[in-house]
Order: structure tokens, then C-alpha cells, then sequence
């Protein structure tokens, strides 16, 4: 299923000739796919599955940090949080 997710991707499904452009199915039935090998099919499946569960952790990383950001920054600009005794380094700025 993989493997046909992304073949679908690259595939023209739009018929620009009906009143509001969209899926035609005599377009999609005639339209010939490739299959690879079903030890090749395997192996691809197997890269593009891990590569699928590492890019949903990352969203869901990303999610969380944006709403923590969104919790936390306006008590920061407010004052409710203090970070005056965090050991907090800022890069000096070059004097070009």
C-alpha cells in the first residue's frame, strides 16, 4: 500500500475537460503502473515505512514545541516567568 501511495501521488488523475476539473475514473483505469519485483517492492516498503513513522514523530515533536512556545512565550514577555538566574549564553554580535 505504500508503494501505491506514492506511485497515486505522481499520477495525473485531473480531467480538465468536465465543467469542474477532477478525478475521472475511465482516465484512472487506462493509465498503466509499474510493480517492481515483490522482494524489491519489500525492501522499498520497509525504508519508506520507517522513514513514514520517523517524519510523524517529528510533526508531533514539532506540534508539541510549537505549543509549548505559544504557552510559554507570552509569560516570558510578561514577566511571569523569570529566567534572570538561568545561565542563559547569547553569542556576542560581530562588529563588521
Amino acid at each position: 500500500m505504500r508503494y501505491l501511495f506514492f506511485v497515486l501521488k505522481t499520477l495525473n488523475f485531473i480531467n480538465s475537460d468536465a465543467a469542474v476539473p477532477g478525478l475521472s475514473r475511465s482516465q484512472a483505469y487506462l493509465l498503466e503502473l509499474v510493480v517492481p519485483p515483490l522482494n524489491l517492492l519489500k525492501k522499498f516498503c520497509l525504508i519508506a515505512n520507517a522513514i513514514a513513522m520517523q517524519a510523524s514523530a517529528l510533526e508531533n515533536r514539532s506540534a508539541l514545541l510549537r505549543r509549548t512556545r505559544d504557552l510559554l512565550l507570552p509569560k516570558l514577555i510578561s514577566g511571569e516567568v523569570d529566567v534572570s538566574e538561568l545561565d542563559i549564553r547569547v553569542p556576542k554580535e560581530d562588529a563588521a
